[in-house]
């Protein structure tokens, strides 16, 4: 257990408690550093876990556009002052003003944990308002570039933001999204079909219409598979949608396991672990032409072959161990990739220490030093 009196923060408004990243990754290392009691602020969650020297706390528990979320970032500060952390880490842009000015009447160290490139999402992402985009872009571009004086050090989660973002120069540190083992070994059951799994977000340019599509298209052929979508489902006519397209299937073929609420990230796990294939349907898009998902951490740390759509970045990380069936997700033949399911060999090399969150955690651990 951590016995330092030191405080960290890490917060953000729309990520869960649990979030992988802030709570498996930041949180967890942090704490096993023995520098620091560790509290994560974010988006409130019904049994949020439970490790010793990591504390929980709920910012916010509204609708994405509710009104309620202008007021978060206040209720940041206000919890701020109350418990006078020692170190800061920010992982929304909207809560940069009030971590500033806490950082100004209060001197302690401000890290911005940047997970995305929020201006090439705002861009080029179907979830922003188009009417909206030329303001939202231009808050942004303020609290990002108009706070670097104040950020003592910034953590990316891509190595391609180190040249897509210019307000982090010199002062950066890349924390990748590797694989964190789940607490425990789910073991696969026997059945007779392919258990296909989308996991993580379900949206347009995630590419869940193009995952579904696929599994239907095998399902129109005869060929036994089923499909678990396990995601939260932000848009309302995302929602609809796949509630439709699943509904046509009998005996859970096509099921949504999450609808529009929050998964915890121990079930996506479980059901990945699960699985025969993981679908990675990611349509091709600016915004995430320099990433890599984290689900391909993730399935590669479980050993899951996948079907992957084809983007150069991400062939050339799961082709070493023969970890996936690549593909267009917009023109195949379901002939041809039935038999590749059916026939191909997969993880004739194992992936390593390479595609671990160890390796990262060490960076992170130097740069608290």
């Amino acid at each position: 257990m951590c016995m330092s009196d030191k405080v960290a923060i890490i917060a953000s408004i729309l990520k869960p408690v649990d979030d992988t990243r802030m709570y498996e990754k930041l949180a967890r290392s942090i704490r096993e550093s023995n520098k620091y009691r560790v509290n994560i602020i974010g988006f409130g969650v019904k049994k949020p876990p439970s490790c010793p020297g990591v504390t929980h706390h709920c910012l916010y528990q509204g609708q994405r556009t509710g009104f309620g979320r202008l007021l978060a970032p206040w209720r940041f500060l206000n919890k701020l002052t109350r418990m006078r952390p020692d170190l800061m880490i920010v992982c929304s842009p909207e809560l940069l003003l009030p971590a500033v000015l806490y950082k100004i009447t209060s001197g302690c160290r401000l890290w911005y944990d940047v997970q995305e490139n929020y201006q090439r999402n705002i861009s080029y992402q179907s979830a922003y308002p188009k009417l909206l985009k030329p303001l939202l872009k231009a808050t942004l571009w303020l609290l990002e570039h108009g706070s670097r004086p104040f950020v003592d050090h910034y953590l990316l989660a891509e190595k391609g933001y180190v040249q897509e973002l210019t307000f982090t120069k010199n002062r950066s540190t890349v924390l990748e999204n590797k694989f964190v083992p789940p607490a425990a070994n789910v073991p696969k059951q026997s059945r007779d079909w392919f258990q296909l799994v989308f996991t993580g977000t379900c949206s347009r340019e995630n590419g869940i219409l193009e995952a579904i599509a696929l599994a239907e298209a095998l399902i129109k052929n005869s060929y036994p598979i089923r499909l678990d979508i396990v995601g939260q489902v932000p848009d309302a006519g995302i929602l609809r949608e796949i509630r439709k397209r699943a509904g046509l299937y009998e005996n859970g073929t096509i099921q949504l396991i999450g609808d529009g609420q929050l998964v915890q990230h121990q079930t996506i796990m479980e059901y990945a672990a699960n699985a025969d294939f993981g679908l990675v349907a990611y349509q091709p898009n600016p915004s995430n032409q320099n990433c890599i998902p984290t689900k391909i951490y993730e399935y590669l740390g479980l050993r899951l072959p996948m079907l992957l759509q084809t983007h150069p970045l991400w062939v050339s990380l799961v082709n070493p161990y023969n970890a996936a069936l690549v593909l267009d997700f917009n023109q195949y033949q379901p002939d041809e990739v039935w038999k590749e399911l059916h026939n191909a060999k997969f993880y004739t090399t194992l992936p390593g220490p390479e595609i671990s969150w160890e390796q990262e955690a060490q960076k992170l651990i130097m740069v608290l030093s």
